[in-house]
């Protein structure tokens, strides 16, 4: 029990916390609602206290001077109360407040401009960094850059290649039923081709980099802060920038086109495995209906996106890792936001692509 009367001494004693705060504003209510006489406060050797349990206990100091309360406070206690302001504290019901979903808004709203302007001066730090890279002032970790697109690249063959195939037998499967309808099955192969290549081949993969590789990035940076390694490579006179962010951006930026031809290829494969059963057509006429519905265009429109997509994702991933701060909490809010930020620029940047096309007719 955190309060206890015994012979009309109040005995104070356990975790005087945040995480008990039930408890003790029950407690403390009925304490004074009830007019509970008591003459002396003890405080037992176990009593801990947090800010709140700060709080409650100054209030709980008041009333005792109020009521004429013989209350004698520990030194360490009294030390630990010297730290905060609350002399006119007087209220025990403290209630929790709880912010509503327009007040959330609101501050999500305000925090833009300041999270725009990390933004640029993070990019405006990538461009500075890399330039000198590519002019030799700065070593380019190479090393590094062959680990991230093993990492990234090599090791996502797998996932990628499972969802790129499951993605091919899907298209084929919906479309075919549809054209079936006007006794043109032979054009879904005209539709998985330009689906598969211009749009859901490289936007598939880059969600999955974003998931995948793009929150592992976050964390380990994230990691690295709160374990105070990045001040420690600023110590050794090593640029972190250099060592940590440019690898993990340029590797993407070349994992992502290689990853989208590799998952363009098995998509490809997939549709054509289903084609040949739910098409009746052989292996040859599907070969030969890619041939007429492919073109060097089609399978470039894709493609271009991809270092982009790439980019986007490592900047975004690396920025968050590199804001962590607190505690292991900021590291999974910060990954979250990562692969929500990633995916969500990833698809604006492809609308806008989508837009491009469109206007100049290609």
């Amino acid at each position: 029990m955190h309060l206890t009367l015994k012979n009309s001494t109040l005995v104070l004693a356990d975790a005087w916390a945040l995480s008990q705060y039930t408890v003790l504003s029950t407690q403390l209510s009925k304490l004074t609602a009830q007019r509970l006489a008591f003459d002396n406060v003890k405080f037992d050797a176990t009593i801990y206290l947090d800010s709140y349990g700060c709080y409650l206990l100054q209030s709980l100091i008041n009333y005792c001077h109020d009521h004429n309360v013989n209350i004698t406070v520990p030194s360490k206690i009294d030390q630990q109360l010297k730290n905060y302001n609350f002399d006119q504290s007087s209220n025990f019901n403290v209630q929790k407040t709880q912010d509503n979903i327009v007040a959330n808004l609101g501050r999500s709203v305000s925090h833009i401009p300041q999270s725009f302007k990390n933004g640029l001066t993070f990019l405006g730090q990538f461009i500075d960094q890399l330039s000198q890279c590519l002019k030799r002032q700065e070593k380019f970790r190479s090393k590094t850059l062959g680990n991230i697109l093993e990492q990234a690249g090599i090791n996502a063959l797998g996932i990628i290649g499972l969802v790129a195939f499951l993605l091919g037998i899907v298209l084929v499967y919906q479309g075919a039923n549809q054209l079936l309808r006007f006794g043109a099955q032979i054009f879904t192969i005209n539709l998985l081709a330009i689906s598969v290549l211009r749009e859901l081949g490289i936007l598939m993969t880059a969600i999955i980099i974003a998931g995948r590789s793009g929150s592992a990035f976050t964390a380990e940076l994230g990691f690295m802060k709160l374990n105070n390694e990045i001040d420690a490579l600023n110590v050794m006179g090593i640029n972190p920038f250099n060592l940590l962010v440019i690898p993990r951006v340029v590797g993407l930026m070349i994992a992502l086109p290689l990853l989208a031809v590799f998952a363009d290829l098995i998509a490809l494969l997939g549709g054509g495995l289903l084609s040949t059963i739910i098409i009746d057509v052989s292996w040859g006429q599907y070969w030969q209906q890619l041939k007429l519905a492919v073109t060097p265009w089609t399978v470039w429109s894709g493609l271009i996106k991809a270092p982009f997509f790439g980019f986007v994702i490592g900047a975004i991933s690396c920025y968050e890792g590199f804001s962590v701060s607190g505690g292991s909490e900021d590291v999974g809010r910060r990954t979250t936001a990562s692969v929500v930020r990633s995916i969500f620029i990833v698809i604006v940047i492809d609308a806008l692509f989508s837009v491009i096309y469109a206007k100049l007719g290609l």
